[in-house]
């Protein structure tokens, strides 16, 4: 069997300004964007949310365009590390109150 490989480009990474204007985007679509259902009407919601944020993102950055999919996977890392940080946090507390 032959596999085709196709060489993914790569992108400039986020700049923290990038990170602050995506997460000041998301704030007013966030109710929709962060709903765990996934039925179609949902779906569809989340769809149209992510192409209005990514539209409006691409217009005020300088940098390149983005995709939706490179504005999701930045918004998830985001999330994560923020949990981390603050998860990291409520451990140090507890040692310190012990």
């Amino acid at each position: 069997m032959t596999s085709i490989q196709v060489k993914r480009t790569r992108t400039k990474n986020f700049s923290e300004q990038e990170k602050e204007l995506l997460i000041t985007l998301i704030t007013p679509y966030k109710h929709i964007i962060e709903n765990i259902k996934t039925d179609g009407f949902n779906v569809k919601q989340k769809n149209q949310s992510w192409a209005v944020v990514t539209s409006q993102f691409n217009d005020r950055v300088e940098s390149g365009s983005r995709t939706v999919q490179q504005l999701k996977t930045v918004y998830d890392m985001i999330k994560r590390q923020t949990k981390k940080n603050l998860s990291n946090e409520n451990v140090n507390l507890y040692f310190l109150l012990t």
